[in-house]
Formats: structure tokens, C-alpha cells, sequence
């Protein structure tokens, strides 16, 4: 294998002295760190803490590389690093590293091989510090073997791992571990889930996110154990475990009561406006609305107003228009609107959503519309998903503004992709459907409306549920005309998980505006939702749950 020391001889008494003076009469050298050498220490320790001081205080590498006073300590060091305890040793070597030594040097390889000779005593700990230190740092085949051999020993000692720490550590780099272990890794976490703090879970949280890490048990676990922690969590805890549950799609709704409920009472107590950012955006984008929380950050918000960037009043604003939640006091809106401009908002992409948010709050005025519908504007937006919002700002501007006169741009190549489940269960309402409201003369099948609202059928039915040839109304249907008295014009609409808030059955605003529209087009809308119909269950069943539905919906409205 490897010799356990590599051959060289240094006179080191006589060397040690010289460099001492030299370190400490250096002045004239920019790069060597002078009279840092402490007088009381043995001689290789005070190689070890001038090296130490040549880190901290981060001199030019190449400047003191060529000083024979540097070459001296690394020499000293590089001889005399198994009279070091371990905590030195790897002290030492996390210097050198962070020096970016050439991996060639004495000094490097002495540390590293004296490193793999004492792996089988470190504590676990230990072995954990020295993979994090060389998993960037395998430029030699020896610093490669340093790998290999402490990833080795890591697998082997697995059930050494005393706390959530070292799992929280072990997982960012699990990458460079095999599926086994990774799988032993996370039914150690749960083992030791019952005797960790809130701070340690909440950390495990962060890591399990950073490395977008999904493993649905042990999340389930930490979210029961960080229920059970009687001591109140706090707003940096709160936050880093939100973001961690929007980041890999878990949202447990008893965790985010919890969460929502400890952020209630601190809420007044932080002074950044970032943190209130990221809790407004995490919050929006899992569509957990809760009354408290979001009252507790609008009162921040109106508040600390001035310490607000745009950025931040853009999270309030997007996230409160997506939970569709309305303050006691409206003018927030208002106040919002006046401080973000089309050039404080630079991404084109950020200010469509802010004027979008404002038509779901009804507070657009005509030049936030005029804004995003002018043709050089509309060029700019690419995505589907951003067209669909471009086009209901357009549906929302004849309605609400039919008589201002502004340009109304075309939206090409517009398609409504949905995801391969929902299409599934879409399917299925409509051949429930087809059993008692025939196609093509009865009903129309997957029909998007204002270009950006998908309809799943749409149908005539009398006063009595009675489906009515649609030919027979064509002109009026074309026109978008209420129909004769006793008539209505069906508007179904299959809702899904993600239209629904969180633990709710109250949609996201985006949802709700669309209704609107479709009642601005004499549309009665008939949701069915996710909930509900149960694509596994009999025909005759399905057939009579949305007949009720049809008939429930009608009358009474």
C-alpha cells in the first residue's frame, strides 16, 4: 500500500530557530505573518498555530509558499504530526486543505497517510469531519484513498451515530455513499428522532431539503417528533422547516398548524424583512392559509412598510392573492400597488404576477393592465403557465374595463397542459357523463373558454336537469347571451388537489377568478371535486352523484 510516513529527514532543532526569527523579522516579506509564534508552547505546536495564524488571517499563498521560514513549519509540522492528539492532527490537516497546499507537498501527504493510520480509532465524529474536508479535495491518489477509506469505515460504524447532527451531515454528502446504507442512515435518524431537540430536527429538515432528499417515512417521523416538543419553536426554526416542507412537497397539515401557531407569537418580534418574504412565499406556494398567521404579517407588513423591498410586498402580494385572503383593512392593496412599479419590478415575468394578483383582489387599475397587455410586453412571456395568466388579465380587462380603449394583444399557441392524473380522472367524469348527456349534439368536451379557462363540458339543461340540444341555441351561445328564462348554460369543471387550498375546499384565488369569468360569460358553474367522485366506484353511483350535483347546483342558485 503506502509507506506510513513518507522519507524525509529535516534537522529540526536547527531549522525550528531560524524560522522562528525569520516569522518574527519579517516585516519586510508582505506574505509571512510576524511574532505570532506563542514562546510557552512545545515546538510542533507552535508550527501548528502559525499555520493556524497564516489561515486566519488569509495571507497570499503563492507569496509565502517560497519563504524558506514557511517551508520550514510545513516541514515541522509534516515531521512531528504523530506526536499530535487527533483533534490537532485533523486541526492541522483542515488548514492545510483550506490553504490549498499542492497535495505533493510533505506536509499534505504526511497529515493525510498519518490520518489513514488512525482512522480505525477516530470517534464517528471525527470521520465525518475528515470526508467533509477531502470530498473536494481528491487531487492525488492519496487524498482519493483518504476517501475511500473513511467512506469504508463510515458504512462499517453506522450504528455509531449518536445524534441527528451527524445524520444531518452524513445525508448532504449521501451521494458518495451506497443505497444500503443511505437506507440505514434514515432508520437511524428515526431511532434517534425520540431523544432530539426541535433545533436538531429542524436541522435535519434544512439537509434533507438541500440535497432535495424525499424519504416519506423519516419526514413523517420528524414531523410527529417536532409535534411532540413542548418548548414553543422558534421563528428561524419555524421558517427553515417551512422552507423544508415546500421544497420537497410535504406539506403536513398538523405540522403547519404547529409551525403557523409558534410564528403567530413572534411574528412582532423580527426586525428583517426578508424572513417575512420567506414565509409569505413558502406559504403562498404550499397553499396553507392560515387567518392568524396571515393577519400577524399583514400587520408587519403595513407596519414596517418602509423597511420593505419590492420584493418583499411582491411575496405579500402574490401569496395573499393565491390563498385568495382578504384583510380586515383592504387599502394594503392599494398601499402595495403604489410602491411597485413596472421598473422597481424588472423581471417581466414578477410583474405579470403582481398585476395578475391585483385583478384576483380586484385591484388593478387600467395602466397595470395597459402595462402587461401591450404587445411589446406579451413578446417577452414564453412559459404556458405565464400566458394563461396574460390572457386572464385580458379577460379580466373586457369586463372590468370595456369602454377604455387599450391594446388587447394576441396570445398565439396557447395550450393548457394537464398533469397525467388529472387527465385520468377528467376522463372519467366525462364518461360518467356521457351515459345520461349524450356528445356532440348535448354536450361540448374539453373547451377552453377566454382562451385560458379549460371546461370539461359544457351543456343546456332546463328547469328541470333536462339536457337541451346545444344547435338549438348556437347563436346565443356565440354571442355569450344570457339564455331564455328556465334554460341555463353549464359550465363543469373537474377540480383537483391543487386547485383547492391546503386541508381546504376553499380554492386558490386564481380558481375563484375563473368562476368569475365564467359567470361574467352566463356560465352556471357545476364543480366536481377531486374529493368526491370516486372514478373506482359503479357506473350507476357515478351517474347518480352528478345528476345531483347538476340539479343540487342549479336550484340553488
Amino acid at each position: 500500500m503506502f509507506n506510513k510516513y513518507p522519507e524525509k529527514r529535516i534537522d529540526r532543532r536547527s531549522k525550528l530557530q531560524t524560522d522562528r526569527s525569520h516569522v518574527r523579522n519579517a516585516g519586510q516579506d508582505p506574505g509571512i505573518l510576524r511574532g505570532k509564534i506563542k514562546k510557552n508552547d512545545t515546538e510542533p505546536l507552535d508550527a501548528v498555530y502559525t499555520l493556524n495564524d497564516l489561515k486566519l488571517h488569509q495571507y497570499d499563498i503563492n507569496t509565502i509558499a517560497q519563504n524558506d521560514s514557511f517551508k520550514t513549519l510545513c516541514d515541522v509540522v509534516g515531521a512531528d504530526c504523530p506526536k499530535y492528539s487527533t483533534s490537532v492532527l485533523l486541526n492541522s490537516l483542515s488548514t492545510v486543505l483550506s490553504m490549498n497546499l499542492p497535495p505533493n507537498l510533505y506536509i499534505v501527504q504526511s497529515l493525510q497517510t498519518e490520518v489513514i493510520w488512525r482512522m480505525r480509532r477516530m470517534t464517528y465524529k471525527q470521520l465525518i469531519f475528515v470526508l467533509r474536508f477531502h470530498l473536494n479535495q481528491q487531487r492525488s491518489n492519496l487524498e482519493s484513498s483518504v476517501v475511500k477509506n473513511v467512506i469504508e469505515i463510515i458504512e462499517r460504524r453506522w450504528v455509531e451515530i449518536e445524534s441527528l447532527k451527524e445524520a444531518a451531515a452524513l445525508f448532504v454528502m449521501m451521494g458518495n455513499f451506497s443505497k444500503d446504507f443511505v437506507g440505514k442512515l434514515e432508520n437511524r435518524s428515526m431511532e434517534l428522532m425520540e431523544t432530539s431537540g426541535s433545533d436538531d430536527i429542524s436541522k435535519l429538515f434544512a439537509s434533507l431539503s438541500e440535497i432535495k432528499h424525499r424519504p416519506v417515512p423519516l419526514l413523517r417521523s420528524m414531523a410527529f417528533y417536532l409535534m411532540k416538543q413542548k418548548e414553543k419553536l422558534s421563528v428561524k426554526q419555524a421558517t427553515s422547516v417551512l422552507c423544508a416542507m415546500n421544497s420537497l412537497r410535504f406539506p403536513d397539515s398538523a405540522l403547519l398548524g404547529r409551525l403557523s401557531n409558534d410564528l403567530v407569537l413572534e411574528i412582532d418580534q423580527v426586525e428583517k424583512a426578508s424572513v417575512i418574504g420567506a414565509i409569505l412565499t413558502n406559504l403562498g406556494q404550499i397553499r396553507w392559509k392560515h387567518a392568524g398567521l396571515m393577519k400577524c404579517l399583514t400587520e408587519w407588513i403595513v407596519k414596517n412598510m418602509d423597511k420593505c423591498q419590492p420584493q418583499h410586498l411582491t411575496s405579500y402580494l402574490i401569496t395573499a392573492a393565491n390563498l385568495n385572503y382578504s384583510p380586515t383593512d383592504v387599502s394594503i392593496f392599494d398601499k402595495i400597488s403604489a410602491k411597485l412599479t413596472e421598473k422597481s419590478v424588472t423581471v417581466p415575468e414578477v410583474w405579470l404576477d403582481v398585476v395578475y394578483s391585483l385583478v384576483i383582489k380586484n385591484k388593478a387599475k387600467p395602466f397595470h393592465l395597459v402595462s402587461v397587455l401591450k404587445p411589446e410586453f406579451s413578446k417577452a412571456i414564453t412559459s404556458p403557465h405565464t400566458k394563461i395568466k396574460l390572457a386572464t388579465v385580458r379577460s379580466f380587462s373586457k369586463f372590468e374595463h370595456p369602454n377604455y380603449k387599450h391594446p388587447l394583444t394576441s396570445i398565439n399557441d396557447l395550450t393548457v397542459v394537464k398533469p397525467k392524473e388529472v387527465t385520468l380522472n377528467n376522463s372519467a367524469v366525462l364518461a360518467t357523463l356521457q351515459n345520461f348527456i349524450p356528445t356532440d349534439r348535448f354536450m361540448k368536451c374539453n373547451k377552453i373558454a377566454l382562451d385560458c379557462i379549460p371546461i370539461e363540458a359544457e351543456f343546456i339543461v332546463d328547469s328541470n336537469g333536462k339536457s337541451l340540444p346545444i344547435a338549438d341555441y348556437k347563436e346565443i351561445l356565440d354571442k355569450n347571451s344570457p339564455l331564455p328564462h328556465g334554460t341555463f348554460k353549464v359550465a363543469l369543471l373537474v377540480r383537483h388537489f391543487r386547485d383547492y387550498l391546503m386541508n381546504s375546499q376553499e380554492l386558490t384565488g386564481g380558481n375563484a377568478l375563473s368562476n368569475k369569468l365564467l359567470e361574467k360569460l352566463n356560465y352556471r358553474v357545476i364543480e366536481v371535486p377531486y374529493s368526491e367522485f370516486v372514478a373506482a366506484s359503479t357506473t350507476l353511483k357515478k351517474v347518480q352523484y352528478l345528476k345531483s350535483l347538476i340539479t343540487t347546483s342549479i336550484f340553488n342558485k
